[in-house]
């Protein structure tokens, strides 16, 4: 398995890098928020990690900042949002049984599968699965957003968010497992 150098300082403070950094930070601060039912701040602080996981990744490119360390770190942070969400929100009885084991088990599966092969765990990025990301962390927010509003149609909407977001994680997880 390929290994992580330890990165320097440049590295963990590039702008890409503090971005990712800053939504690892807020994670807890949302967890609370969500544990307190103050939905409007769940609102706001998922809001600003669905838009930071997007930037970062952005600014990277485009400033030509991209590291091993951002490589590994972002999609990292990521998955720990995803699995840290789920955990809070099906323990809080906001999102079904269904939606957290359909998403664990695609993490699950590529994660089992790159460590029955002996291989790396960093993946080579997949924009679907970039897409698939952002539609989970857009699910996340309707669901705070859906407490604010209390409105059925609302919750319809955010259920089928969950569906899409659900069929292109999953589709996006194939292809990660097609080229493992």
């Amino acid at each position: 398995m390929a290994q992580l150098d330890t990165p320097n300082w440049r590295e963990i403070t590039s702008i890409p890098n503090l971005i990712s950094l800053t939504r690892l930070i807020l994670l807890p601060f949302m967890v609370l928020a969500i544990d307190k039912s103050s939905w409007f701040l769940a609102t706001l602080i998922g809001f600003t990690i669905a838009i930071s996981d997007s930037l970062d990744g952005y600014i990277a490119r485009k400033l030509r900042m991209v590291t091993k360390l951002g490589a590994v770190l972002d999609p990292l942070i990521d998955r720990l949002t995803i699995i840290t969400l789920l955990v809070t929100l099906l323990v809080n009885d906001e999102v079904h049984f269904i939606v957290f084991f359909a998403i664990i088990i695609r993490d699950l599966s590529i994660l089992v599968t790159r460590v029955n092969r002996k291989q790396t765990l960093m993946l080579e990025v997949v924009y679907l699965g970039k897409i698939g990301t952002w539609f989970l962390y857009v699910c996340f927010v309707l669901v705070f957003f859906e407490n604010i509003i209390k409105n059925e149609l609302m919750s319809q909407f955010t259920q089928a968010g969950f569906v899409w977001a659900i069929i292109i994680y999953w589709l996006a997880g194939i292809m990660y497992l097609k080229k493992s």
